[in-house]
């Protein structure tokens, strides 16, 4: 079977038995001063398939061919990823469209429209944590998993995305592009929110 079907985002990845079918790993590159997402094969070898350049002063991400003579069109990138000073809404673009990055109903993920398809990346209901995504249709197939801390890789902290899919049935910039808006958004989301948790716990232990 090449995907995995849960009926609700109560995921547990003790629960998923299929075999990882590709992993992508974020390094950073340069003494941190560039990231790349790597494919790994089987045997551990790694090959850069894409460069991920940020601009903190005005929160763009920008995520481009590792190989420029595989950049369709010339000279653009694959994707773009804008963060709002004052928010947390997230603006993406991918490979000039625009895509729209909604919350899900109760707010655990994201609801993205794709081709005529809706996908959602979402944090499992169990555990809360939006260090581990999953990538799901709209039938409920989980297809992919970002782990932003991974555990059990022998002590490597970069993060990581695995396809529980071949990856030639999933558009692999829509997984990259999306997967990395959802995950800053989080990120910088735990960010907006805690000073004001820091303030509720000192006026008396109301913070999360």
């Amino acid at each position: 079977m090449g995907w995995y079907e849960i009926t609700d985002d109560y995921i547990k990845d003790s629960k998923i038995n299929i075999p990882v079918c590709e992993t992508l790993q974020l390094r950073d590159v340069y003494g941190g001063t560039q990231r790349t997402i790597y494919r790994v094969d089987q045997s551990g070898r790694q090959f850069p398939v894409w460069t991920v350049n940020e601009n903190i002063e005005s929160g763009v991400l920008a995520i481009v061919s590792a190989d420029p003579r595989a950049q369709v069109p010339a000279g653009n990138a694959v994707g773009i990823i804008k963060y709002h000073t004052m928010s947390s809404r997230t603006q993406i673009t991918l490979r000039r469209s625009e895509l729209s990055l909604g919350l899900t109903d109760y707010s655990h993920g994201h609801e993205i429209n794709f081709n005529g398809c809706n996908y959602r990346w979402v944090m499992s209901k169990n555990t809360m944590s939006t260090n581990t995504l999953y990538l799901k249709t709209d039938g409920n197939r989980i297809l992919a998993r970002w782990s932003g801390k991974p555990e059990s890789r022998g002590g490597d902290p970069s993060p990581v995305f695995e396809l529980f899919v071949p990856p030639q049935t999933l558009d692999m910039d829509f997984l990259v592009v999306t997967g990395l808006a959802a995950a800053g958004y989080w990120k910088k989301a735990d960010k907006l929110k805690s000073p004001i948790s820091k303030i509720l716990k000192i006026m008396g232990g109301l913070g999360p």
